[in-house]
């Protein structure tokens, strides 16, 4: 694989690495961090409530824009790369590139959706659970066919 395809797979690694960075921020902020200002939230004597109320808000705003930068540059910008890489290569059939690339340009537009107007039970819960779902199950079928690729060469 050369030429633009070989391109196309350096800015999926770069979004990958990307991605990776985003993930320890969004479980440092998320996973560990939002539960402190929440429960000082609810400890917060009631003159300080509101205050720790506007805290516990904040930290998740913060939380919906990582989570919005991780859908858009790991589901988004490194499937739709590697969707593009695919497309140009003679390596696999096309139909499996423009399944990630279409895939993750509905990534990008719903990490840019959400990032806009925050949490929704269609985009977030069912469309980017579908895309994720499927995605998923496109790197399984792609590791596959590499592995039986892989057996065959041996």
């Amino acid at each position: 694989m050369g030429g633009r395809p070989k391109v196309r797979v350096k800015v999926a690694e770069y979004a990958l690495f990307v991605s990776a960075g985003l993930g320890v921020v969004l479980f440092a902020v998320d996973g560990i961090s939002s539960k402190f200002f929440h429960d000082a939230f609810v400890a917060a004597p009631a003159g300080e409530s509101v205050i720790a109320l506007r805290v516990s808000e904040l930290m998740e705003q913060i939380d919906v824009g990582l989570f919005s930068m991780l859908i858009i540059v790991f589901f988004g910008f490194t499937f739709a790369s590697y969707g593009a890489a695919l497309i140009q290569s003679d390596s696999f059939h096309m139909a499996y590139g423009w399944i990630a690339l279409v895939l993750g340009i509905v990534a990008i537009g719903i990490g840019v959706y959400q990032a806009i107007d925050g949490l929704s039970t269609v985009i977030t819960t069912y469309a980017f659970a579908g895309v994720a779902s499927v995605l998923n199950l496109w790197v399984i079928v792609i590791g596959v066919n590499m592995w039986r690729r892989s057996g065959k060469a041996a």
